[in-house]
């Protein structure tokens, strides 16, 4: 895999081929310290992975991605991002636009050289030989589910009775999603014609700050109130939950009612917020009354989550192999046979408006709320 470095800082530029040199199959190409620059090298040679900077002088992230999409360059885009509320706000922009995902930069001021070549490794090696392998294996992919489809699965599929997704009345659902999740969650919410007639609890894999404006762009595109949970927060029909970066989210029951609870507990998966604690908390108290989904992302977070909920007699869905940026998450479901279909994201979207518009309000809030 061939690799651009795109960053104004001659110091990150230097962090970033140290982290992946020696790495087989990686080869660094150049580096450049604005996007400007890095167009001209792309129109001169091949690069199958951009590492891309936000901020850079003369042509940003912003812009130069835009561009690449403007000439079709073929690469694919993993961009730096800043811990600022700005930066965050630019990179859900960015991913919606096509980036594969994004890494949060180690503080240059505070962080010797050593320990952020280690921090960039640790989060961008992962994705770099994700990508490595996804090169290796094109021509293998699935072959796209245009509809609703019951797929058998592997391994455990026996011992999970397979809930009629188009008979299922849930009181709550749930959603994971990590790598290519942002834009995936625009797509799965884009047919909510008003507020949800139940409550929707959702984990993306972000870090602070991210999942707030990441919540924020779903309001605003849908219309539906979307909003980081708090702790101690009841749990009320027609909204949508989204887990705060480095917190968990589960769901508590205090006196006959349902609350949010946020918790900075052990990493799950390596991750924090994970979908597992939240999937698992869902399945012991609402049982067959949970609906789970588990779209795109890297790893195994939601597995186990969706073998509690098939367990307790409840239902998911997950996100085919074809419309993925990662099949990692989904597949990890997939190879259990904890899931009742498999589809498009686009399919998927059709099929949770369908369920949450179609309730009596009063009835899904007497539920949750008594």
């Amino acid at each position: 895999m061939k690799v651009l470095v795109v960053d104004d800082s001659i110091t990150f530029r230097t962090l970033v081929k140290n982290a992946l040199t020696d790495i087989e199959g990686i080869e660094i190409v150049g580096s450049a310290s604005n996007g400007s620059i890095a167009l001209q090298m792309l129109g001169q040679k091949k690069v199958d992975l951009v590492i891309l900077d936000m901020n850079m002088p003369v042509m940003d992230g912003m812009q130069t991605i835009t561009a690449m999409n403007e000439q079709k360059y073929a690469a694919k885009v993993i961009v730096f991002a800043s811990k600022t509320a700005r930066s965050a706000k630019e990179t859900l922009e960015v991913l919606r636009m096509g980036a594969i995902d994004f890494v949060v930069k180690p503080d240059e001021q505070s962080d010797s050289s050593e320990s952020m070549v280690d921090a960039i490794k640790a989060k961008l090696l992962p994705l770099v030989q994700m990508l490595q392998r996804r090169s290796q294996n094109v021509g293998s992919e699935n072959a796209p589910v245009s509809n609703i489809a019951k797929i058998p699965g592997q391994g455990k599929s026996d011992q999970f009775k397979k809930v009629s997704t188009s008979s299922i009345d849930p009181d709550i659902i749930v959603v994971a999603s990590s790598t290519g999740g942002p834009a995936a969650l625009e797509v799965f919410f884009s047919q909510l014609k008003g507020p949800p007639k139940l409550p929707i609890l959702c984990v993306q894999h972000m870090p602070p700050k991210f999942t707030k404006f990441l919540a924020k762009r779903i309001s605003d595109l849908t219309g539906v109130d979307c909003h980081e949970g708090v702790d101690g927060e009841h749990i009320e029909a027609g909204k949508i939950y989204m887990a705060p970066g480095d917190y968990h989210m589960t769901i508590k029951m205090r006196d006959r009612k349902f609350y949010i609870g946020i918790d900075q507990g052990p990493k799950v998966c390596s991750v924090r917020p994970a979908a597992d604690p939240l999937f698992e908390s869902a399945a012991d108290f609402f049982r067959s009354q949970v609906l789970g989904f588990v779209l795109t992302g890297m790893g195994e977070d939601g597995c186990h989550g969706s073998v509690r909920i098939k367990e307790n007699g409840g239902t998911i869905m997950i996100q085919d192999k074809e419309s993925c940026v990662v099949w990692g998450m989904p597949s990890a479901v997939y190879n259990a046979g904890a899931f009742d279909a498999m589809a498009d994201v686009k399919v998927l979207a059709t099929r949770i408006a369908g369920i949450v518009n179609k309730r009596d309000e009063n009835e899904t809030v007497r539920k949750i709320s008594s």
